[in-house]
């Protein structure tokens, strides 16, 4: 019986104390992609402005959200948010649970999923500053967290 209490002991003192702890939902920085391959694999637009009629794609990262097992399986539930508005609150876009990447699985997976969202700057009429949001929600845990990123768009220039 002892050697049970005592590393069940060491493992709430480490808990405790913050050494040991629960994932925690992250997000990456949002990137403005012209094309998306894979999770991590894309075309980065390094330039902060956008011209008239390109597509971009908005991509992030999501880590820490919970897995659960249930019976003989693995479940992850992540949702995305996205919204997309000008610097004086006009909103273009706007998608609640846009994304849902609901898995259950035999193994245990990697925890980590991708998102990307395909913009048409073409269907603005003004040039200026916007700003994209992305809220990743994880269902399971009932946790979300917000990325934010600002870019400018001018119409007068092609991509």
């Amino acid at each position: 019986m002892r050697r049970f209490i005592a590393p069940l002991t060491v493992l709430l003192v480490l808990t405790g104390l913050g050494c040991i702890q629960s994932p925690k939902l992250t997000t990456s920085k949002i990137i403005l992609a012209s094309k998306v391959y894979g999770p991590g694999n894309l075309t980065e637009i390094t330039n902060n402005t956008l011209g008239d009629d390109q597509l971009v794609y908005f991509y992030i990262e999501a880590r820490g959200f919970k897995t659960k097992r249930t019976d003989r399986h693995y479940e992850f539930w992540v949702s995305m948010d996205i919204k997309i508005q000008d610097d004086q609150g006009n909103v273009y876009v706007q998608k609640i649970d846009e994304k849902q990447i609901h898995v259950t699985n035999a193994t245990r997976r990697h925890n980590m999923v991708y998102y990307y969202y395909p913009w048409f700057t073409g269907n603005l009429v003004k040039s200026g500053a916007y700003k994209v949001t992305i809220v990743v929600k994880d269902q399971l845990s009932d946790l979300h967290v917000e990325a934010t990123r600002e870019f400018k768009v001018n119409l007068t220039r092609r991509p």
